[in-house]
């Protein structure tokens, strides 16, 4: 597709890159989805004969008198015409065709995203649309065969389109970049405001110059037209897609294995937890009262019009076209405010989230209550109809996104939740209706309805403000029964001299620095006129380098990688791409946790010890690290702080110090590390213990000795091995029976101290000589000492 010349993230200029047009496409679909799901909503207004249905009222009364049962209509401003349809069928009956759809609709709404997930969403909405365009051609002639098959026809209809909300998000997941991923869902999902729109507009043009029945034959074509398009261009992930560039699809891999905690991270759902939650209830309850006003006007407002007032099928569509545009125009504006409060910190995440719950709940309540006293006044009734939908887009920026605030892990299954049971739920209040205003269309029953569906709002809102919440909980962490526990690598240098230290915890409250995953932090003071110290790197990362997660230090030794890794001769063994590294991290943290002490073998432990590496170590913590940095404006003389300022005052000792210039990911990886060349520099200008040339001779060198140890000492504990062979008797202890020859190295070594029972030539213990009569062999039989 050839457009102008554009600079995208792809970096493919001149050309619509190609994650654009799978939005486009899944855009285009979704109006395909509405026109189909609500064209019957209006065509039924044209397909009942409402003159031959036994309504208690008079055809047209023009007056205006209080309790009068229907309002003027002034033929200059509706001008169509309303003809009859050719069933009769009661407002129940009405209502039960309207709201059938959504009994099959709720059966595969919760399980549509899992199904999308195995199947994948490409063929799986192709299916989709391909059957419901079938079924809408259907329509027409199951309705003259008896409002029993439309009902049927419409629970399958449901069934089919239920996974189409669901099944979008495991493709957005793979093709959107995290960065990317409102803008686009604002694309696709704007699809079922404006299909509504357009739905209406085109069924009321449709039933007006040609007739009801077209309107399911062309909007049925419309849906096989789009299904074709969609299998021809769309994949669903960018490795099978045979016509997107090399650098779009790296780009797109690389951005989206950054967010590893949603497309990876997979804990069990706490069903428990999920429905002893008071928050969750909230959005639950703010969904069902949603959809309970929504679908009362979808559904019945037409009807309203058209009893009421006459309203011809023309001026019922553009009457109720203009508020889902108009909601479609607010949600642009509403929610960007949203976010910028959070952003400029004027409100906290709760009280945004209840405040625009209110403005989409209240102030369409408050409309519908004003509709309810206005009479025939049809000029204020449309403007509260426009107004209710305005600040009904207010419902974008509360409870809709507030399952990523409480439970970001399981955010996509509470949202089939709450749309499955609300759904469930808000069917029953069109068939209500129907029995509120069967056999009695007047003001006073509308009225009625209007304040029934407002109050309905008005509840859920205040609910909504008392138990709703903007914090995550607790249960999103992790599985029932697990611990709260997390374990941490700190070494003794960065938790500080005091053994009583308070640590301040953030579950998954910033992004690991190696892998770019979020993880569980930690902050603390380590000690007086100390900076804050805090965790840098995840537990996986630092434990496959064995290194503090605040100063990327061994463990073990306390020094860089690089050093501990050129004694030992270990190799860096995590990959640097950022698609390898986040599938090797993911793997490793799967075998830490189920083969625990097992996997070990995993991480960067030294396998021996090392000469050189004990020879650098520090034999103490060296907490002078831990000291603030040096005052930049007091450096300048610029510091107006004093005494309450947290850095030090005094002069850099080396202001062009490499060692200022640290990366954390070089020094993770061994690269690039100012610390880590200085200490093998200095490695290099050690003094060292060439070998003899006479191989005869033998240096033993012994390390890790505590404590002052003596040669006696020495001779007495280091003399046991195995022997080159057996030499003949000799007394040397004098009056002491001789023993048995032993193997010596290259004499009879004396009988063992008394304080060892078990040796390996079993020389009883109380045959040991006095430290005098040790035998000490001489120099020339090779031991240099």
């Amino acid at each position: 597709m050839r457009t102008t010349s554009i600079t995208s993230p792809s970096g493919i200029n001149g050309y619509v890159p190609t994650r654009y047009i799978m939005a486009f496409m899944a855009f285009l679909g979704y109006v395909n989805i509405f026109l189909v799901r609500n064209s019957i909503n209006l065509a039924i207004v044209a397909m009942v004969n409402y003159t031959a249905v036994n309504y208690n009222v008079p055809i047209i009364d023009n007056t205006t008198k209080p309790g009068a049962i229907h309002c003027e209509v002034h033929s200059e401003n509706f001008t169509g015409k309303n003809e009859d349809g050719p069933f009769v069928w009661s407002q129940p009956i009405q209502a039960l065709i309207s709201t059938s759809f959504l009994w099959g609709y709720i059966t595969t709404n919760i399980p549509g995203g899992r199904l999308a997930e195995v199947v994948g969403t490409k063929y799986l909405l192709t299916g989709s649309m391909l059957l419901t365009s079938v079924l809408t051609v259907l329509v027409p002639p199951a309705a003259y065969l008896g409002w029993q098959y439309v009902v049927f026809i419409r629970v399958l209809m449901g069934i089919a389109l239920g996974p189409s909300f669901p099944s979008m998000h495991p493709m957005i997941a793979k093709w959107i970049p995290p960065t990317e991923r409102s803008t686009i869902s604002a694309l696709v999902y704007g699809g079922a405001e404006l299909g509504t729109v357009s739905g209406l507009l085109l069924t009321g043009f449709i039933i007006e110059n040609i007739g009801w029945e077209a309107v399911f034959y062309i909007e049925g074509c419309f849906g096989v037209v789009w299904a074709v398009f969609w299998l021809l261009i769309v994949h669903d992930n960018p490795e099978e897609h045979p016509r997107i560039s090399e650098k779009e699809k790296t780009y797109i891999k690389t951005q989206i294995a950054k967010d590893a905690h949603v497309s990876n991270k997979a804990l069990p759902i706490p069903w428990k937890s999920i429905l002893t939650s008071m928050p969750f209830y909230s959005i639950l309850i703010a969904n069902i009262g949603h959809n309970w006003g929504f679908l009362i006007l979808l559904v019945d407002l037409p009807i309203y019009l058209r009893t009421i007032f006459g309203f011809d099928i023309k001026s019922n569509a553009v009457i109720l076209a203009l508020p889902y545009f108009l909601s479609w125009i607010s949600t642009l504006i509403l929610c960007p405010l949203a976010d910028l409060c959070k952003k400029r910190k004027w409100l906290s995440t709760v009280a945004v989230r209840k405040i625009w719950t209110l403005i989409g709940h209240l102030g369409p309540a408050l409309c519908l209550f004003v509709m309810a006293g206005a009479g025939c006044n049809i000029q204020l009734i449309i403007a509260m109809l426009m107004l209710s939908q305005v600040v009904e887009a207010g419902n974008y920026g509360g409870w809709l996104i507030n399952h990523i605030d409480i439970a970001p892990s399981f955010s996509g299954t509470l949202f089939g939740i709450t749309n499955g049971v609300s759904m469930l739920v808000s069917w029953l209040g069109p068939v209500l209706v129907g029995f509120m205003t069967d056999e009695n269309q007047t003001l006073e029953a509308w009225s009625a309805v209007f304040i029934m569906a407002g109050s309905v709002l008005a509840a859920d809102s205040i609910f909504f403000l008392i138990f709703g919440s903007g914090s995550e909980q607790s249960w999103n962490y992790k599985a029932e029964g697990e611990s709260d526990e997390v374990e941490s690598r700190m070494n003794n240098t960065c938790l500080g001299d005091n053994p009583y230290i308070r640590m301040l915890k953030d579950k998954y409250g910033k992004e690991c620095k190696i892998c770019s995953r979020p993880f569980t932090t930690f902050r603390w003071c380590p000690g007086v006129k100390m900076r804050i110290k805090k965790t840098e790197i995840c537990q996986t990362c630092a434990k496959l380098k064995n290194v503090c997660q605040t100063c990327i230090l061994d463990l073990e030794y306390g020094l860089p990688i690089k050093v501990r890794d050129k004694a030992l001769g270990m190799k860096n063994a995590v990959p640097m791409s950022d698609v390898n590294k986040e599938h090797y991290i993911t793997n490793a943290e799967r075998k830490f946790k189920e083969e625990g002490k097992a996997s070990s073998a995993l991480e960067g432990k030294a396998k021996a010890p090392s000469d050189l590496l004990l020879k650098l170590a520090r034999t103490a913590p060296y907490y002078k690290r831990n000291r603030p940095h040096v005052c930049s404006f007091w450096v300048k003389g610029e510091c107006k702080r004093g005494e309450e300022c947290p850095f030090r005052h005094e002069k850099p000792t080396y202001p062009d110090d490499p060692l200022a210039d640290q990366n954390i990911k070089d020094r993770f990886y061994g690269e690039v590390d100012p610390v880590a060349d200085k200490l093998l520099r200095r490695a290099d200008e050690m003094p060292r213990l060439d070998k003899p040339e006479d191989r005869s001779i033998t240096t033993v060198y012994l390390s890790n000795l505590s404590g002052a140890i003596t040669e006696k000492d020495l001779r007495l504990t280091v003399r046991w091995g195995k022997s080159p062979g057996k030499f003949e008797e000799r007394d040397i202890l004098g009056d002491q029976p001789k023993t048995e020859p032993v193997l010596g190295i290259p004499s009879e070594l004396p009988p063992p101290p008394s304080e060892v029972q078990q040796n390996y030539f079993n020389i009883a213990p109380t045959l040991a000589p006095p430290i005098s009569a040790v035998y000490d062999p001489a120099p020339s039989r090779g031991i240099r000492r």
